[in-house]
């Protein structure tokens, strides 16, 4: 568990609309993206954002400052129910000896915060260097969360369902509110369902978000075929 917070301590959310070329924020669904027409870039020191070959590219050209970046796509309206897929490609990263204690991540997540507040919601990742998955729960508004850096882990686990460095790992993540009060969260990866999880927490999704992050510089992730949909 100690090298589970220490990993998670370098979690950071970069977030990007999922329409490139701009406009309303607020999406009808379903909303499909293939970055075949994408021209957006979105560059700061640490993280460049861009679309290339018809994929959209994280490349993290240094980690010693954490950055992030929060443009979340906001839905049609309110929903109680929604799933959000796509492709994860880790292209490169650090070499050799170090990346099995490398902290490499994609993934997507649903929001119940809307855009202009900090984040709370749910989110589906893959650590290829790892064969790991996870769901998270994140909560920017909560102090007792800033040493896991507002994610805490409801899965974080193992599983031969998830493809390593330079292949492709399709997602998908449902969120389900129940009768009960409670949100039900399923993960596939590549076809498989890898977890289930149930979580009190948040109510009523506001928006959807594309996530990377690497503790290490030199890192392409990439991000393909994304879908948004309601869900019964």
């Amino acid at each position: 568990m100690v090298a589970l917070i220490r990993l998670m301590s370098l979690l950071v959310l970069t977030v990007l609309a999922l329409h490139c070329a701009g406009g309303d924020d607020r999406q009808v669904l379903p909303i499909r993206e293939d970055y075949s027409d994408c021209d957006s870039t979105d560059v700061d020191e640490n993280v460049a954002i861009s679309c290339e070959n018809g994929q959209l590219k994280f490349f993290f050209k240094k980690t010693d400052v954490i950055s992030a970046h929060h443009m979340p796509a906001e839905l049609p309206k309110t929903m109680g129910s929604v799933a959000v897929e796509g492709d994860v490609i880790l292209r490169s990263a650090a070499p050799g000896e170090a990346t099995t204690r490398h902290f490499v991540a994609g993934g997507f997540g649903c929001w119940t915060s809307p855009p202009d507040q900090r984040v709370q919601g749910y989110l589906f990742i893959v650590l290829p260097l790892r064969h790991v998955f996870g769901i998270l729960r994140v909560n920017e508004q909560d102090p007792s969360l800033k040493k896991l850096n507002f994610a805490y882990p409801l899965m974080f686990h193992p599983s031969e369902s998830v493809d390593g460095l330079g292949a492709v790992n399709h997602i998908r993540g449902e969120c389900r509110e129940g009768g009960d009060g409670a949100v039900g969260l399923t993960m596939w990866v590549n076809g498989d369902e890898v977890g289930r999880a149930t979580d009190s927490h948040f109510r009523g999704f506001q928006s959807v978000a594309i996530f990377a992050r690497s503790s290490e510089s030199a890192t392409d992730i990439r991000f393909d075929n994304f879908l948004v949909e309601q869900v019964d």
